[in-house]
C-alpha cells in the first residue's frame, strides 16, 4: 500500500462522508435526494468504496484489520445514509432530519472517522 496514494484516499474520504449530512439535509429541504436512497445505502458507489474494493483484493491488505475495520464501519456509514435517505425518499423529511441528528447516524460517522484515522496512523508507522 503507497503512503501518499492512501494519504489521499483517506483525506478525501474524510471530507466526502462528512458531506453526507449536509447533503442528506438539503435533499430535506428541498424533497429530493441528489440520487437514489438504494445507491446511496450501497458502499461500492464512492471513491472510497470503490478504493477498499480494489485494496482488498490483495490478500495481504485484506486480512488487516485496520482496513477490515475501515470496511465494516464504511458499510454501515452507508447503511444508515441510506436508511435516512429512504425516509426523505417516502416523504417523510422531518424523519429524517431527526434521525440525521439521532445517535444511529452520529454513532455511524464517528465510527467511519476513527477507522479512517487509525488506517492513516498505522500507515504512517
Amino acid at each position: 500500500m503507497n503512503l501518499a496514494e492512501l494519504e489521499e484516499n483517506v483525506g478525501k474520504a474524510l471530507v466526502a462522508h462528512s458531506q453526507w449530512k449536509i447533503r442528506l439535509r438539503h435533499a430535506v429541504s428541498v424533497d429530493k435526494l441528489p440520487k437514489p436512497a438504494r445507491d446511496i445505502a450501497c458502499d461500492n458507489q464512492c471513491g472510497l468504496g470503490l478504493w477498499l474494493q480494489e485494496l482488498t483484493k490483495d490478500p495481504v491488505a485484506a486480512q488487516d484489520h485496520h482496513i477490515q475495520d475501515v470496511v465494516t464501519a464504511h458499510t454501515k456509514f452507508h447503511k444508515e445514509a441510506g436508511r435516512i435517505a429512504l425516509l426523505v425518499e417516502q416523504g417523510n423529511g422531518a424523519k429524517a432530519e431527526t434521525e440525521l441528528d439521532g445517535p444511529s447516524y452520529a454513532e455511524a460517522t464517528k465510527t467511519l472517522e476513527h477507522a479512517l484515522i487509525e488506517l492513516r496512523r498505522k500507515a504512517r508507522g
